[in-house]
């Protein structure tokens, strides 16, 4: 409870934050929204555009979070700092792993230099990430890793 109310900048307690957190994690999955960039899109990171967060129980949803921000002394600022330390803007996305390893199997390391490069700084504000954003495609939804020992 305390790590998500972190990622939402919510600061103390309050009897209905369980109520809001499960609200937002069941309407993700319900629409499928992405986890990561969810949280990056609450944080007003311009990259993150997406259709899916102009629905109406979104919105509606969004509105009670504003309205619980600023209880127990909080405000946008500060919230927005406390979601900006438990957020990563990026994170190592599967294809965009194998994609560099693809290509380094091929001798050519450029592709996994800049996936190293972007994944050491995951919170900070980067330029040039936006394909490191974006999801596996709906397509690919059977994607499975497995370990190997």
């Amino acid at each position: 409870l305390n790590m998500m109310r972190d990622k939402l900048g919510l600061f103390g307690e309050d009897k209905d934050d369980l109520e809001l957190i499960n609200n937002l994690l069941n309407w993700m999955l319900s629409n499928q929204a992405d986890y990561t960039n969810t949280f990056c899109y609450l944080m007003n990171i311009n990259s993150i555009q997406d259709q899916i967060y102009k629905d109406k129980d979104f919105i509606d949803w969004s509105k009670n979070w504003k309205k619980r921000i600023l209880i127990n002394g909080g405000s946008k600022e500060n919230s927005l700092e406390l979601m900006k330390k438990n957020n990563p803007i990026v994170i190592p996305r599967n294809h965009k792993v194998e994609e560099a390893l693809d290509d380094a199997n091929k001798g050519n390391l450029n592709k996994i230099n800049k996936l190293i490069a972007i994944l050491k700084n995951p919170y900070g504000d980067q330029t040039g990430i936006k394909e490191y954003q974006i999801p596996t495609s709906k397509n690919n939804e059977k994607y499975q890793t497995f370990c190997g020992t």
